[in-house]
């Protein structure tokens, strides 16, 4: 909590006022949980993500394994469609792995 200021109590008979120390102590809980929930939300939506990417992965492996090899594709269309599938493939993988970056939150 690097933006937590030097906070001063009051002083009271035997030590602080337990007053401003227990709103203190509720305040800083309720920043501290607010910042967990989002946090957690952010470790759901990138597990998600994650799990989107393995899916997509194994979806353009199996479209790869079907494809012919290079030495096999003696057709000039044939073999442009695989450069465009591939192409495609590598487009997919790009947007899954390198997103646009996202707002900084505040």
């Amino acid at each position: 909590m690097s933006d937590v200021k030097m906070v001063k109590f009051r002083g009271a008979m035997g030590g602080y006022s337990k007053k401003d120390v227990n709103r203190y102590i509720e305040q800083i809980s309720i920043d501290f949980a607010r910042r967990e929930e989002m946090l957690k939300g952010d470790i759901e939506s990138e597990k998600r993500k994650v799990s989107e990417a393995k899916s997509r992965i194994e979806e353009l492996t199996h479209i790869l394994r079907k494809m012919p090899r290079p030495s096999q594709m003696t057709e000039s269309p044939l073999r442009k469609r695989a450069e465009k599938s591939f192409r495609k493939c590598l487009m997919s993988l790009h947007a899954v792995f390198m997103p646009q970056k996202r707002a900084k939150r505040s």
